[in-house]
């Protein structure tokens, strides 16, 4: 298990690294900045295999029950969120080229902002599955929605300036597109947090604004079949 926590934590450090990679390529002008970050995606992949070989063989030699199965589960899962943080920030790269070539002055500081918010989000995150502290995950996701907030936000400056002239609808799509993979990175960290809730828990945190419908199932003669459906539909 310990070996898992430590490459959870290096695709951490991978993803972060990235994310601000291209910020730092969009600051500084450089393209072969913004092209490392893409081609560096290729070891947060190679990690992602050897974390889910790694939580198979667990699975297999340990027969783990209670907590250790549920943090095997849940590593899978979070596996895969950090996977799709490194595929965010190769996006955000490719952007970046386009708004490079394109010539225009991206909003740097906007970014910087969302990704001060972001990236230390993923970094709790992960730390909060590795060390199980549930304090630490619930305090975490309660930054998301001012992460959303900045991300609208600029959102709707940037199709004002695309109105009235001042940026092209390429550097529009482009700029929109890093501002809502900066965004999801929270989104990753969130929903890393929640595993960490399942397995500190054994329960599924519930997402916000989620809600329960109860189904009602109508049968002239009450039959066997529409028993067991309201049955499962009630479970």
């Amino acid at each position: 298990m310990d070996r898992i926590r430590g490459k959870l934590t290096e695709m951490a450090e991978l993803g972060e690294r990235a994310v601000q990679g291209c910020l730092r390529a969009l600051q500084e002008r450089n393209r072969q900045l913004a092209y490392s970050v893409i081609i560096r995606d290729q070891r947060i992949d190679e990690l992602e295999k050897e974390v889910d070989r790694l939580c198979l063989e667990f699975l297999v030699r340990q027969q783990p029950v209670a907590a250790p199965l549920r943090f095997a589960y849940s590593t899978i899962k979070v596996n895969s969120e950090l996977e799709r943080v490194g595929d965010y920030a190769e996006s955000m790269a490719r952007q970046s080229l386009k708004l490079l070539a394109l010539n225009v002055p991206a909003p740097l500081d906007r970014f910087v902002a969302i990704a001060d918010l972001s990236v230390p989000m993923l970094r709790d995150a992960v730390r909060a599955f590795v060390t199980q502290d549930a304090e630490l995950a619930s305090k975490t996701i309660a930054t998301e929605d001012a992460v959303d907030g900045l991300k609208s936000k600029l959102n709707k400056d940037l199709v004002e300036l695309f109105k009235d002239g001042k940026l092209p609808f390429e550097a529009l799509n482009s700029c929109m597109q890093i501002a809502r993979r900066l965004e999801r990175v929270s989104d990753q960290a969130r929903n890393i947090c929640i595993e960490t809730l399942y397995v500190s828990t054994g329960e599924y945190a519930k997402h916000p604004g989620a809600e329960v419908f109860r189904v009602l199932f109508v049968d002239e003669h009450n039959a066997c079949r529409s028993q067991m459906a309201e049955a499962i539909g009630e479970s």
